[in-house]
């Protein structure tokens, strides 16, 4: 099992409600368009703001893994250049 934090700008000609800005997931695997693999997801008005929310989140649930004894690699935050969402996708 993989943990990642992914994070990427906000396409707002795709997604006109959600105002600019980046996203950022937490999620197991790193394929940011299966949302099934989303843990807890967000919006930042900057990437750093978005990097470190995805990955104080990330951290607690490594954390929860690690006391469970559950095996789980952490890969850190991923920031893509666009925005891989689909436009009927949240």
């Amino acid at each position: 099992m993989v943990l990642a934090v992914i994070v990427h700008p906000i396409d707002t000609d795709k997604h006109p409600t959600i105002p600019a800005g980046y996203r950022w997931c937490a999620q197991f695997g790193t394929n940011p368009v299966d949302v099934s693999q989303y843990l807890n997801a967000g919006w930042e008005p900057s990437i750093n703001d978005a990097s470190v929310t995805g990955e104080m989140v990330a951290s607690s649930v490594f954390k929860a893994l690690r006391i469970m004894s559950i095996e789980c690699e952490y890969l850190g935050v991923i920031q893509l250049a666009d925005d891989p969402i689909p436009a009927e996708e949240i």
